[in-house]
């Protein structure tokens, strides 16, 4: 009996180890989309701004104001938003691997834990 019984609580030292380990995956890989949608904001007022700054620019005669800054710009907006997009996803998939399946939450209310 005693057998039985370390076996299960290694069973569930285990499994909380597992769970830490996507926490801290999932910890990670929120960090990492907080990160973008920060930069992705950075960058969408940077592209507010390109146009005033361009004409200010040229209004100060200074020869960086070249008519293919503003493509740059959009195309560089739109590789962020996408890098953006992806770590968002990555973190939901991440807090999709944690949720624990009914069959293992058996008959409990989930928000008491009570059967």
């Amino acid at each position: 009996m005693v057998a039985r019984q370390r076996h299960a609580m290694e069973l569930a030292a285990s499994n909380i180890d597992s769970r830490i380990r996507a926490l801290e995956v999932l910890a990670g890989r929120l960090d990492k989309a907080d990160a973008a949608k920060r930069h992705e904001a950075t960058v969408r007022r940077l592209a507010e701004l390109t146009p005033p700054l361009r004409d200010i620019i040229a209004d100060r005669d200074v020869s960086i104001a070249e008519p293919g800054l503003t493509a740059q710009v959009m195309s560089d907006i739109g590789a962020v938003v996408e890098q953006s997009r992806q770590a968002i996803k990555e973190a939901n998939e991440a807090a999709l691997s944690l949720v624990i399946p009914d069959d293992e939450r058996g008959s409990r209310h989930p928000s008491t834990g009570q059967a």
